[in-house]
């Protein structure tokens, strides 16, 4: 996978953050959480395609703000192999202001598009023009399945014009994942 972060640690302390990285036009399959950013700002993610992997798709995490997501296909990925990792494009600890526009996501596990807030909220993203197709998600360690999951705490985002596809998981099913792991 491509990983961007400050520095050569992901201490806070170490190092200024990255600005304007810029990931674009690549073909990952069969990778564990294909691109990630971590401490950037002003980045941009355009134009890949992510197919037949684990965990997630982007990640856009630890005060990377004003990212800008964009015409980028992501589908058919998996848990990752740790079983903490999911989501087609997951926007979370404390990255503000972005933009994710022009995406289409399917077949991922659990969610197609999040935005958290461990941490602290993420706070101020514009999500327009994406197609999120739910239908053949399967459901995370912890229930959720879906299009969009936006956590409590998160303010201030727009969602427009998006094509939301209902996940084809009954509630049922989603009950029935095994939460083993978390009592361990």
């Amino acid at each position: 996978g491509i990983l961007a972060q400050r520095g050569s640690a992901i201490d806070k302390s170490v190092g200024a953050a990255s600005s304007a990285v810029e990931i674009c036009q690549n073909v990952i399959d069969n990778n564990q959480t294909s691109i990630c950013l971590f401490y950037t700002a002003d980045s941009c993610i355009y134009r890949n395609l992510i197919r037949n992997g684990f965990g997630t798709g982007i990640g856009n995490w630890l005060e990377s703000h004003n990212t800008r997501i964009y015409y980028n296909i992501i589908y058919n990925l998996g848990l990752s192999l740790n079983r903490i990792l999911w989501n087609g494009i997951d926007v979370n600890l404390h990255c503000r202001n972005g933009v994710v526009y022009n995406n289409m996501i399917k077949d991922v596990y659990a969610s197609c598009f999040t935005m958290e807030a461990q941490v602290a909220p993420s706070d101020g993203w514009s999500v327009k023009n994406n197609i999120f197709d739910a239908s053949g998600n399967k459901p995370s360690l912890a229930g959720m399945c879906g299009t969009i999951w936006i956590e409590k705490g998160v303010s201030g985002y727009t969602l427009s014009n998006n094509l939301h596809v209902a996940s084809s998981i009954s509630l049922a099913q989603i009950q029935a994942v095994p939460y083993a792991h978390l009592s361990a």
